[in-house]
Parts: structure tokens; C-alpha cells; sequence
């Protein structure tokens, strides 16, 4: 009833995901959805009807009870939404599946709406081969001692944040053997997916 006519609560999200692609993480797609809706306890917003109901009463005490009991509400935003594609979209990217789609469908019922986010992955992009290019030879020798560990190897799936971590790794090895100023940012990876189907050389 506090609602403006052109105001909507989000009721709540869901996110699907067609087809099965164990290296698309639901919970790292969960954390790019925002604003979370408002909390519920036995089907009522307790929170947003504090944050209404201490709003207007303009004392310190209610100031105190809407600062640690209310909960300001999470209002529908078309170009928030944009912006929660993009960010999936840019995450599909992240983890291999460049080129797909993302999309979101909304259910309008008594002033408030649920929302759905769907992903059509394309088909991943593997690594097909990997190169090292390593020009001072006692970094080489320490760097080959430790390749059983690497992370990056053919026939993954591309995932631009275990590349950040294999750059963290090598980095921790390095420092471990005397390199101690050693700097994640002197380790480049450089990837060729040109007239490849799917599939890219990855040099490092």
C-alpha cells in the first residue's frame, strides 16, 4: 500500500541455464543478481514493512529500529536488469562460452514481479595446445620442476580465472625458490583462436 502506481517489488529471481555445463557456476552467476529481494519471515516482508512503518516517524529511537530492523525495498529497474545480463554475459565469456546469449523474461502480478535470467551457452572453447616461452633458463628449470601443478592444461575448457590463478601460482613458486620480487604481471598468456573452430593455442 506504500507504493507508488509506478513502483514494483522484486519478488524473486531464477536462473537457468540451458543445457548441462558443470563449468558454469550457479553461484558465481547468483552473485552478479542485484538488489536481493526483500527478506521474508512466514510470507511477510517483516523487514520492508519496518523500514514503512519507522520511515515517517521521524525520532531517534525510530531512526535506531529502521537502521537495524528495516530494510529498504528492492524496486523493479529495467535498466538494472541490463545491466545483470551484461555482467552474466561478460562472465560466460570469462569461463569459455563466448558468443552466447542471455536474456531475462519478468512475471508481473499485484505489484510486484519475478524474473527470470536464461543462458544459451555456445559451445566452449578448449585449449588445443600450449606453449612456453621462457627466456632466462633458471626460471625455466625452476618453472618445469613444478608443471605437473600447472592449471592451464590441453583439452580444458578456456576460464579466464584459472589463468589468474595459474599466474598466482607460478608467481608463489618462484618466490619460494629466491625470485622474491617476482611479479604475477611479468607471466602473459597469448591466445589464438584464428581460423580454429572452437578451439584456441595459448602461449605463455
Amino acid at each position: 500500500k506504500h507504493l507508488a502506481d509506478n513502483q514494483l517489488l522484486i519478488n524473486r529471481y531464477s536462473i537457468n541455464v540451458v543445457g548441462k555445463h558443470p563449468t558454469i557456476s550457479y553461484t558465481e552467476l547468483r552473485t552478479l543478481v542485484k538488489p536481493n529481494p526483500n527478506k521474508k519471515l512466514f510470507f511477510i516482508r517483516f523487514k520492508l514493512w519496518a523500514y514503512y512503518r519507522y520511515k515517517n516517524k521521524q525520532t531517534k529511537f525510530n531512526s535506531w529500529l529502521n537502521k537495524h530492523f528495516g530494510e529498504e525495498p528492492s524496486f523493479y529497474n529495467v535498466i538494472t536488469l541490463d545491466e545483470i545480463t551484461h555482467k552474466m554475459g561478460r562472465y560466460i565469456n570469462n569461463v569459455g562460452y563466448f558468443h552466447s546469449k542471455v536474456d531475462y523474461s519478468t512475471k508481473f502480478k499485484n505489484k510486484v514481479v519475478n524474473i527470470k535470467f536464461t543462458i544459451h551457452p555456445s559451445e566452449p572453447y578448449r585449449i588445443s595446445s600450449i606453449k612456453y616461452d621462457i627466456s632466462d633458463t633458471l626460471v625455466k628449470r625452476f618453472f618445469y620442476e613444478k608443471i605437473k601443478n600447472t592449471l592451464v592444461k590441453q583439452g580444458d575448457i578456456y576460464n579466464a580465472y584459472t589463468f589468474d590463478d595459474e599466474r598466482d601460482r607460478i608467481t608463489e613458486q618462484l618466490r619460494n625458490t629466491g625470485y622474491f620480487y617476482f611479479n604475477r604481471n611479468y607471466i602473459q598468456f597469448v591466445l589464438d583462436s584464428n581460423l580454429m573452430k572452437h578451439k584456441m593455442n595459448v602461449d605463455l
